[in-house]
């Protein structure tokens, strides 16, 4: 939640000048953080719409169970210096 919180503010206009239909609005003071955050999300999203969501298929597990890593595990030393 606290992500999600952070990340909104930080999207938000440094100045009450940087709002579009302000009445002192100036392209200066404009926070361009919202337009490439959009634009990476209708980027990334349609070509994964269009064309990776017929092939991408997910990451592929280097090992045969989710036992066999703790397995490994507990065959390591225990001992700290």
């Amino acid at each position: 939640a606290w992500i999600a919180i952070v990340c909104l503010l930080f999207l938000m206009p440094v100045s009450p000048k940087g709002i579009p239909g302000a009445a002192d609005f100036d392209w200066n003071v404009v926070n361009y953080a919202p337009l490439t955050v959009g634009g990476a999300l209708v980027f990334f999203g349609g070509w994964y719409l269009l064309s990776a969501r017929r092939w991408f298929t997910g990451p592929v597990r280097e090992t045969g169970t989710g036992e066999e890593p703790t397995s490994l595990e507990r065959q390591l030393p225990t001992d700290t210096p």
